[in-house]
């Protein structure tokens, strides 16, 4: 099952929505009253060749612990870049419907932010 919480009633909203990383390898969704632990595998963020974590995945476990904020300077945004078209496509296959950029960016102060909750719980 790759999406989450979708239901015809629902008015789902990224805003709505709490990703808390549990581990190097899982996230836990939370919507209203619904969860669901997804590992990276799960989610598409696996390596093809290797099986590991993608540069996107670690992005995101990164972004986790700074409040779902991804910084960026010039010199490497393309790189960057690159993670944040992958973050993108991911959390819209996982959330079909909702509307708007899940991860838009803040040009004036050089960072992209998730537009739900995004926390770290791992130790």
């Amino acid at each position: 099952e790759t999406n989450l919480f979708i239901s015809k009633e629902t008015e789902l909203k990224w805003q709505g929505i709490t990703a808390t990383v549990l581990n190097n390898t899982e996230i836990l969704f939370q919507f209203k009253d619904k969860g669901t632990t997804k590992n990276y595998q799960q989610m598409g963020f696996e390596n093809k060749k290797n099986g590991l974590p993608t540069k996107a995945w670690k992005t995101l476990l990164d972004a986790s612990q700074v409040g779902g904020e991804i910084s960026y300077d010039n010199s490497y945004r393309s790189k960057v870049e690159k993670s944040v078209q992958a973050l993108r496509k991911t959390f819209r296959a996982l959330f079909p419907g909702v509307p708007d950029d899940p991860l838009p960016i803040d040009k004036k102060n050089n960072i992209y932010k998730f537009k739900f909750h995004l926390k770290n719980n791992s130790k």
